[in-house]
């Protein structure tokens, strides 16, 4: 009996679900334009983004085992007025309700298309941009804008509409989701426009918030529910004897 009662307690202690650490990134690419050329310094600026022990596998967004594998989701922009699928829309939406962080990018009003499936998902609106280039911040969400005044975003769209956190004054910047697990950037090469000091800080910061992501957790049951599913089980496997 004493066996079936620690079977019982393992059983119900099987119920309770682990996250696994943070650490890979999905990176889809949907334009080799978005990072500018890949040259050494571009690259160099990159690795800011995935550092933080992090590592990157590829993947498109109709991939389903590379979603569900991995633990943060980094999207560039697209090319000219290019819109997301009704099949990628709905697997983006599932990977943000999970509670994983995301990243993904916009652009000017050439990426009309583009930034309206983006902000649809989201359920916001967005405006022509062009206006400013050192970019005061104004918010934080998780650490990403920590040490970082200003950013560099010489044209770009902005947010007019939506549930969001603001990160720099024009609203190109933006954390969406029940669980702030979004971030909007409304410039596809903000890594490679200027290089300036913010910019490198602020990928940084972003390489740390992706090292962070995990999916959410479903409520675990407290001690004294474990304990009674365990007697429950004690019970159930005593009356087989009986």
């Amino acid at each position: 009996m004493l066996n079936n009662f620690i079977r019982s307690v393992v059983l119900a202690f099987g119920f309770l679900s682990v996250n696994a650490s943070a650490g890979t990134i999905l990176f889809n690419d949907q334009s080799a334009g978005s990072l500018g050329d890949l040259s050494a310094t571009n690259l160099n600026v990159y690795n800011a983004v995935i550092g933080a022990g992090n590592t990157v596998s590829t993947g498109l967004l109709t991939d389903v085992s590379a979603l569900d594998s991995s633990d943060s989701l980094w999207l560039s922009t697209s090319t000219f007025n290019d819109n997301l699928s009704g099949g990628e829309l709905s697997n983006l939406n599932d990977y943000i309700n999970s509670g994983r962080r995301v990243v993904l990018h916009g652009e000017n009003s050439n990426w009309s298309g583009w930034n309206t499936s983006l902000l649809d998902l989201l359920g916001g609106t967005w405006g022509v941009g062009c206006d400013s280039w050192l970019t005061p911040v104004v918010g934080n969400s998780n650490g990403l804008t920590n040490g970082v005044s200003e950013i560099n975003i010489p044209c770009d769209a902005h947010v007019t509409s939506g549930d969001r956190i603001d990160l720099v004054l024009d609203g190109s910047i933006s954390v969406w989701g029940a669980h702030e697990n979004v971030l909007l950037i409304l410039d596809g090469n903000w890594l490679a426009d200027g290089f300036s000091a913010p910019n490198l800080d602020f990928a940084k910061n972003i390489g740390n918030w992706l090292a962070d992501s995990s999916r959410v957790s479903v409520s675990e049951p407290s001690g004294l529910v474990i304990f009674c599913i365990a007697l429950l089980g004690f019970g159930i496997s005593r009356r087989k004897l009986i």
